[in-house]
């Protein structure tokens, strides 16, 4: 899989990242355990929500956040992109 190389400019890569997260969560699809590394600002928290969407309902799901801030922050996200019910899962 090819990500936006390093010298791409901030605005050619934010215009490839609807195709660069549905190429990511292919990659997710199948997979019960998976890490996502994402240059900031690509989606990486909108990956993980869409990817949790997918589970079956019900089942437990496990955020792995280095601050209580990034935690916070996908509840916001899930609200903003119509999710929240997965934070009932986590």
């Amino acid at each position: 899989m090819s990500f936006p190389s390093e010298s791409a400019t901030p605005t050619a890569a934010a215009d490839r990242r609807p195709a660069l997260q549905d190429q990511v969560l292919d990659q997710l699809q199948g997979r019960p355990l998976a890490g996502v590394a994402l240059t900031m600002g690509l989606g990486k928290t909108l990956v993980g929500l869409r990817d949790m969407a997918r589970q079956p309902a019900g089942q437990p799901l496990l955020v792995a956040a280095p601050t209580q801030a990034i935690l916070a922050s996908w509840s916001q996200e899930a609200h903003k992109f119509g999710l929240p019910h997965l934070l009932d899962q986590v």
